[in-house]
């Protein structure tokens, strides 16, 4: 099983959209509409922004859609998705370049880095009428207005992108473990991810004097390696039943558990000498 990291599915559906925009822009799709001007053009790409935000926000259901089998469905709906978005935004982008230059040839700069700044910015007929027409101008007014408050909700909206519902933690953010997970990908696969997912959060501090250096996994095992620097921290003020706590509950790893997995908590000094080594097994856990 393959897992892909949150970067690379964002880059792959940038492609994605990059390519049916430019696609969209070849076969001629939107073609005859009206040349627009700068304030338009805002306004609308301001709307496909929120499209495209709402589109991605449904990432919030991979997990449960991947757990009662509709992932099928939501995948090709979040790829169609992108591909209209990316087909608007060729559209918006032909009728901006024939406001500047009177053809559809800069319609590619729209999907350039910072090329949104020049069909932005650069002034075409459009303009040059509003500055002669003072309620054109006023219109355009109210055009960016209206734009900036749904740029605005775009931008919130993006702030809900989530790959999966196992996601790397940030800051003191607790990562919740669901037993579909478990269930449809297995123990050994449900640990790997765990750790790939978990890795960019380390190291980190656990405690004074300990700290948590990599958490690996192997086949039905998931071992969190920590490295004690305070010397004066030896095996007998670890406790073996908090961990149990920690590890049983059924939103951490107690459905790993009872699945078969265990998980393995290794301290060690700084010279990698043992300090304290302890396993929570299904049978350690009294109330999950």
């Amino acid at each position: 099983m393959t897992y892909q990291t949150p970067s690379a599915i964002m880059l792959g559906a940038y492609a994605l959209l990059i390519a049916s925009g430019l696609l969209a822009w070849a076969l001629g799709i939107g073609k005859h509409l009206a040349p627009m001007g700068r304030a338009k053009f805002f306004l609308a790409l301001a709307s496909i922004i929120v499209l495209i935000n709402l589109n991605e926000s449904s990432f919030l259901w991979a997990g449960r859609a991947f757990a009662t089998g509709w992932l099928s469905l939501l995948m090709p709906s979040y790829l169609l998705g992108l591909t209209l978005s990316g087909v608007l935004m060729s559209m918006i982008a032909q009728a901006r370049s024939r406001d500047i230059c009177g053809s559809r040839k800069r319609t590619f700069v729209l999907f350039v880095p910072f090329g949104v700044f020049y069909m932005l910015f650069k002034a075409g007929a459009a303009q040059k009428a509003a500055e002669q027409n003072p309620k054109l101008a006023q219109g355009s007014s109210v055009l960016v207005v209206m734009g900036l408050l749904i740029w605005g909700v775009g931008k919130g909206l993006g702030n809900s992108l989530v790959t999966a519902e196992l996601r790397p933690l940030e800051g003191g953010e607790t990562l919740q473990f669901d037993a579909m997970w478990v269930k449809k990908l297995g123990v050994e696969h449900y640990f790997r991810h765990v750790a790939m997912n978990l890795a960019d959060s380390l190291p980190a501090d656990t405690e004074p004097g300990v700290l948590l250096v990599r958490i690996l996994a192997s086949e039905d095992r998931l071992t969190y390696h920590y490295v004690v620097y305070n010397s004066e921290l030896t095996a007998d003020y670890f406790d073996g039943d908090i961990l149990d706590d920690w590890i049983c509950p059924l939103d951490s790893f107690g459905p790993a558990l009872h699945a078969g997995g265990s998980v393995e908590s290794l301290f060690v000094d700084p010279e990698e000498r043992p300090v304290f080594q302890h396993v929570t097994r299904a049978s350690d856990c009294t109330a999950a």
